[in-house]
């Protein structure tokens, strides 16, 4: 596998040649930060691609967010199983959700394992609170 490396903006990476994608399970990880910072509906050729992040963290049911990001991870190009449990921390303060995973990938030994961790910032214009487009407050955790 091999895909185009983003920066920490999630803006492409050019001008550096080869050093400018990345290839197994690097490509791998990638692809599952990207998709964790996909929100459902959000991608015009394909509207069932992402999490529902507004309804999600806006309930009380913290399994049902445990079961779509697990969902979302499995469901990467490459992944063949998680390696420990999905891990994720809500901080209403700051509106940061904290992803934890490690899974395993097609590629084999060490280079095959992949870890990370996911923090995504979720912008609003609604105060302390998370709100959705309509404006309603979402509370998370």
């Amino acid at each position: 596998m091999r895909v185009r490396a983003i920066d920490g903006n999630n803006d492409f990476l050019f001008g550096k040649g080869e050093s400018d994608y990345l290839v197994n399970s690097n490509a791998v990880g990638q692809n599952i930060k990207t998709e964790l910072q996909s929100f459902l509906g959000d991608c015009f050729f394909d509207a069932q691609l992402g999490i529902d992040w507004f309804n999600l963290l806006g309930s009380k049911n913290q399994l049902a967010l445990q079961v779509a990001v697990t969902t979302v991870i499995l469901g990467v190009d490459g992944v063949t199983s998680l390696a420990s449990p999905v891990v994720i921390n809500l901080d209403p303060v700051t509106r940061n959700i904290f992803i934890q995973y490690s899974v395993n990938t097609i590629y084999t030994g060490n280079a095959g394992l992949v870890s990370g961790a996911t923090n995504i910032f979720l912008l609003t214009e609604g105060g302390d609170n998370l709100t959705d487009e309509s404006g309603n407050a979402l509370e998370g955790g």
